[in-house]
């Protein structure tokens, strides 16, 4: 059986959880198909100790918090990850996680100057993306939950364009086994209503955004299984 960590980089807002429970619970039901062992690290907490040997695979979450903001935990974990990578641990990186992945090979990310994506995102694959392993049994256009102001600006060197659409890069890989997906593939209709409505009531601007079907986004986490 595998074992796959989920590296929690933050927990959701006390709002987003009484509406829709935790990140462990989003995890747990999306991954509770697979015959896998799941465990839970918060690597907010304490990240520079931590022995990796015995995982198969990572899975490092969203956060609040952005991959340049200064803080002891995640300078320590950005180490972590780098060994992680060297050792060639397959490794999804979803959301803060995918912009974490490209800082940590020395991509840039920055708030996107054309401001927050939060929402269904129309997602368009690469040529690259469509013959990734990741990608297996996508259309070439598919919807995806997003919410977030920070993007990858610029790739780090030898990693393949996966995804993006007219907000900038969606997704990316590294060599085989390192992916990157800047929208969020746990996510269902209910959690992506309750991240609108905060935000709307945040005071940022989400026209009547339309409802689209998440499934195809969800099957990130099949074929990521697959592959380990």
């Amino acid at each position: 059986m595998k074992t796959i960590a989920i590296m929690i980089a933050g927990n959701a807002s006390e709002n987003i959880e009484e509406k829709v429970g935790s990140k462990r619970q989003w995890y747990r039901q999306r991954l509770s198909q697979f015959n896998c062992k799941i465990k839970f690290v918060e690597i907010f907490n304490d990240s520079l100790s931590y022995d990796f040997s015995k995982d198969d695979a990572w899975i490092i979450t969203g956060s609040e918090y952005s991959v340049y903001d200064d803080l002891n935990w995640l300078q320590s974990f950005k180490i972590l990850l780098l060994n992680a990578i060297n050792t060639n641990i397959p490794i999804l990186g979803i959301c803060f996680g995918h912009q974490l992945l490209a800082d940590t090979l020395n991509g840039e990310v920055k708030k996107n100057p054309k401001g927050w994506e939060v929402g269904y995102s129309n997602i368009e694959l690469t040529s690259k993306g469509l013959e990734s392993n990741i990608y297996t049994g996508f259309s070439h256009k598919f919807y995806a939950a997003e919410t977030h102001q920070d993007v990858v600006i610029k790739l780090p060197d030898n990693c393949n364009l996966l995804a993006e659409n007219n907000m900038g890069i969606q997704s990316f890989q590294y060599k085989k086994n390192v992916f990157g997906v800047q929208f969020h593939p746990e996510f269902d209709n209910k959690i992506m209503d309750a991240y609108i409505k905060m935000r709307q009531k945040n005071g940022i601007n989400i026209s009547s955004p339309e409802v689209f079907d998440l499934s195809m986004a969800h099957n990130i986490f099949n074929n990521f299984f697959n592959l380990i």
